[in-house]
């Protein structure tokens, strides 16, 4: 099971590095395609995930009745003793695969925003092209230092790096907010940070269960944000 794992991610990897512009149309032709087909069913069952967390912590079957810490065992109230052949194999195969394509996404992400944030203090010129966008070398560069201290953190168990980097995240978080707090527009901060809050809490219920139709101009945007945002 972990070698085909590692197998589904190398092909993948290869394929959009040999190839990037047919991996990407493909890529976005597919989240085209699921998009356009299967946004209700993700919105609902990330609704459903979110109950059965809040009423059931997914953890009972792992605690309580011994069962492995993987995404199949989430589903022994549906498969029961199936799940311990090739039908839970491939669960958690097409899982971990989702994980590690969704966290290199979330990279992509970083990756951009670190780069910007480097030139914007002034590192060098050579970060960004002049379309304003990440260069080659920039990218390389900060994919490097990402993976470097991730992989050194990794390696050196919870109780160490990531510990550190953990409570070093918390650090600047709580700076961050007594910054604002202190030199920005405190009462308005406040404010917006109680009353957000309250607004979250009470629009949660129907943002869960709403599925945005096109039809009307602003339906249409409704519709590019749940899809663009939401559901991806």
């Amino acid at each position: 099971m972990t070698l085909a794992r590692k197998v589904i991610i190398g092909i993948l990897v290869i394929w959009a590095v040999a190839w990037p512009e047919q991996a990407g149309s493909a890529l976005n032709g597919l989240n085209s395609f699921f998009l356009s087909n299967f946004t209700t069913w993700y919105v609902l069952v990330r609704a459903l995930f979110v109950l059965v967390c809040i009423l059931l912590a997914l953890g009972y079957f792992v605690y309580r009745r011994g069962l492995p810490l993987t995404i199949r065992s989430s589903l022994t109230p549906l498969f029961g003793q199936r799940l311990s052949g090739g039908l839970g194999h491939m669960i958690d195969i097409v899982a971990v695969v989702a994980t590690i394509l969704g966290v290199a996404q979330t990279l992509g992400f970083g990756v951009n925003q670190f780069v910007g944030g480097l030139s914007r203090i002034g590192v060098g010129a050579w970060l960004m092209t002049a379309e304003g966008r990440p260069s080659a070398a920039g990218i390389i560069s900060a994919i490097t230092i990402i993976m470097v201290a991730s992989t050194l953190a990794a390696l050196s168990g919870v109780g160490k790096g990531i510990k550190w980097l953990s409570n070093m995240n918390m650090g600047l978080s709580i700076f961050l907010l007594k910054f604002f707090l202190i030199f920005g527009v405190t009462i308005f901060g406040l404010w917006a940070l109680f009353v957000g809050t309250w607004d979250y809490v009470i629009s949660l219920p129907g943002m869960m269960f709403t599925v945005y139709q096109a039809g009307t101009e602003v339906d249409d945007a409704l519709v590019g944000v749940q899809g663009a945002w939401t559901v991806f």
